[in-house]
């Protein structure tokens, strides 16, 4: 970016910029001779400005001011080029596709993509990496370029450093790619070691024991534990390394132990916690993963990956009976009566919704309060500033989730971001195996459960007019029972998708 009306080009383009509604905003622009974008470039952002409803001038000004020196090919070491491989942020070949068709055979083509996005943060390295998101996510980063920097410094500070839209486009191409079976990540003739972090997250406390559960199902000699003292040769598996490696007894883990180890992802691509997990999955490359997308798109990268979807295998944690409502949940919480009733129309809850509160879901149950209030509705939305443990007071325990859904006809889904992941604990397993009908933002497509047939989705702004169809217009009732009726033939099949066959 060299001119003012360059940068204002490539502003407009980027989507961070909305002309109309910065006009409305700032009606003096008008008067100023020169277009809106211009405007901002020049005056507007150094005034504080807004650059587009809901949008942030410190995202619009950094993307601004992401035109970076050119880096001299002295400039970039060894170690620089193998992050940014081992991290897949770039791939020569897709970046040779995309942008660089001039390039010659033997051109650099990292210090081509570096010269080139240092001019226009719209030239990315590879399909997951974006140089303006990353830029404009992390405003602090502007002394050097993106890619640079998440590769010394994003990761290992738990950054988020993946853009949304490019995860969401990636796991979809690579939906159908073929994962591993558990034989060929864990050797069964060697005792299995699984561990988790006491003090994180209760549910993957629940995690860890429910792997316990199905290995030894599978034949394998298991132990569940929260550290260990030796290893030796055994097989490791640790359960959500963003916690465990960082927060939890890994930390001081020999790099042995580390590199040797199979890894349960629990997170999405998008977020920091993905980020600090990524540095261990591509560690010993072998993972297990619980959402059946993003186990495909991590195998594709190169990282063994198994799928492991959570059922409610006898004997788990999930494998939860009829039982009353706990007393730590019910006392500060006014329930309905749970009647368990045969005859789905008489479930009493009609909607159903449990999520770590956020702006954007705020912001969407503001949107659907009016339906909501005209049904029995049951919201779950509290606030956490950290894992989410047994015995917090806003903690809604698996069983009471269980027990709740099992009396509701709608479970109701609002994505915690931007990226369309599919969140199969909360869709799959307490929604759809409990027989209710997921209703749903749209989802990242996967191989197992299918939009349409085995669950509903629509856009959040068609999601009220899409609710009061289903519940109260004779053909949307209709709807619902062909969905369930789906499902009930999609629990007979369940069974067999497990890579963690004996």
């Amino acid at each position: 970016m060299t001119t003012f009306s360059d940068k204002a080009r490539l502003l407009l383009e980027s989507g961070l910029f909305d002309e109309h509604w910065y006009v409305e905003r700032y009606p003096d622009v008008l008067r100023a001779g020169m277009s809106p974008a211009e405007h901002f470039v020049r005056i507007g952002q150094h005034l504080g400005r807004t650059p587009r409803k809901g949008g942030n001038v410190v995202a619009a000004s950094t993307f601004l001011t992401a035109s970076r020196a050119r880096t001299a090919a002295d400039a970039i070491s060894d170690d620089l080029r193998k992050k940014a491989s081992t991290f897949h942020l770039f791939d020569a070949a897709w970046y040779r596709a995309h942008h660089a068709h001039d390039a010659g055979d033997d051109a650099d083509l990292l210090i081509d993509y570096l010269k080139r996005s240092a001019t226009d943060p719209r030239i990315d390295p590879g399909p997951l990496f974006s140089t303006s998101y990353y830029a404009a996510k992390h405003g602090d980063s502007v002394s050097m370029a993106p890619l640079i920097h998440a590769c010394q410094y994003g990761f290992a500070e738990g950054r988020p450093v993946f853009a949304p839209q490019k995860v969401d486009t990636y796991l979809t191409e690579n939906r159908d790619v073929q994962g591993c079976e558990i034989a060929q990540l864990i050797d069964r003739s060697k005792p299995v070691h699984i561990v988790y972090w006491s003090e994180g997250n209760f549910f993957f406390t629940e995690m860890a024991h429910y792997l316990r559960t199905v290995l030894s199902d599978a034949g394998y000699d298991v132990t569940c534990e929260p550290d260990l003292s030796d290893a030796r040769a055994d097989n490791i598996v640790v359960v959500a390394p963003h916690e465990f490696c960082i927060h939890g007894p890994g930390k001081r883990w020999k790099q042995q132990w580390l590199s040797q180890a199979v890894y349960l992802n629990t997170e999405q691509w998008h977020t920091q916690w993905f980020s600090l997990a990524f540095r261990y999955l591509t560690l010993s490359n072998k993972a297990i993963d619980m959402n059946p997308a993003s186990a495909a798109g991590l195998q594709r990268l190169g990282v063994r990956t198994v799928f492991l979807p959570i059922l409610p295998t006898v004997g788990s944690p999930f494998d939860t009976g009829r039982v009353a409502i706990s007393d730590e949940f019910s006392n500060s919480r006014y329930i309905l009566d749970l009647c368990y009733p045969d005859e789905f129309s008489a479930r009493p809850y009609d909607v159903l919704f449990v999520g770590a509160a956020n702006s954007r879901r705020e912001a969407a149950l503001a949107l659907l309060a009016p339906v909501l209030a005209d049904h029995d509705s049951f919201l779950h939305c509290p606030r956490f500033s950290g894992p989410v443990r047994q015995g917090d007071p806003d903690m809604m325990p698996t069983s009471d989730f269980v027990q709740i859904a099992r009396n509701s006809k709608i479970l109701l889904n609002i994505h915690q971001g931007e990226s369309r992941y599919f969140e199969w604990h909360r869709l799959f397993l307490f929604g759809i195996m409990e027989g209710c009908v997921v209703l749903t933002e749209p989802c990242i497509p996967n191989r197992f459960v299918e939009a349409g047939r085995d669950y509903l989705e629509c856009d959040l702004d068609a999601m009220p007019e899409r609710l009061h169809w289903l519940l109260e217009d004779p053909d949307g009732q209709a709807e619902m029972r062909r969905v369930r009726a789906n499902c009930g033939q999609l629990r007979q099949r369940m069974w067999g998708w497990s890579g963690l066959r004996a």
